[in-house]
């Protein structure tokens, strides 16, 4: 890719806007029905435990940001979650598996032993992503909501649950 030059770096505090645009564009090409707006994203930036000059890596693409991969570190349980997203534009283009391995090879030098990911069950690209990279599927997740005009919604859960006790 001539004049194209690719860094996978930390993020740092003159990266937001960005970073915001990563996600907006993100968001409006192909929703993910994820809520995108400034303060949302200052508010994820801020997070207790959360160092974005340490715990979010971008890919810079000739000065735009075109993908991220943050890591929530639960060090008292030797775990990190990860959470990533590649512009749709330049999405099977290498660049997640760029983002995993330098968010991967530091988690090992920090101590964790176990990384987590979620992703939809539709999302057969990040499926197949993180099948090749090494991760291994744990269990699904089940959807749930609880109506807020219920009195009780622990009740309304269990009378609506097919695994309830």
């Amino acid at each position: 890719m001539p004049g194209r030059i690719l860094k996978i770096r930390n993020y740092s505090g003159k990266d937001f806007d960005e970073y915001l645009k990563l996600h907006v564009e993100s968001a409006q090409l192909a929703p993910a029905g994820r809520f995108v707006s400034a303060q949302n994203l200052i508010d994820d930036l801020g997070r207790p435990n959360f160092k974005p000059q340490t715990d979010l890596w971008v890919a810079d693409l000739n000065g735009k940001l075109v993908g991220s991969l943050s890591i929530n570190r639960e060090p008292e349980i030797g775990r990190a979650l990860l959470d990533g997203c590649v512009h749709p534009l330049h999405r099977r283009t290498g660049i997640a598996t760029k983002l995993f391995s330098a968010a991967l090879q530091h988690i090992r030098t920090i101590g964790i032993k176990s990384a987590q990911i979620n992703i939809q069950e539709s999302n057969t690209a990040a499926k197949y992503l993180m099948d090749k990279i090494g991760f291994t599927f744990i269990r699904y997740l089940l959807k749930c909501s609880c109506p807020l005009t219920a009195s009780d919604c622990r009740q309304s859960v269990r009378a609506t649950s097919p695994v309830a006790n």
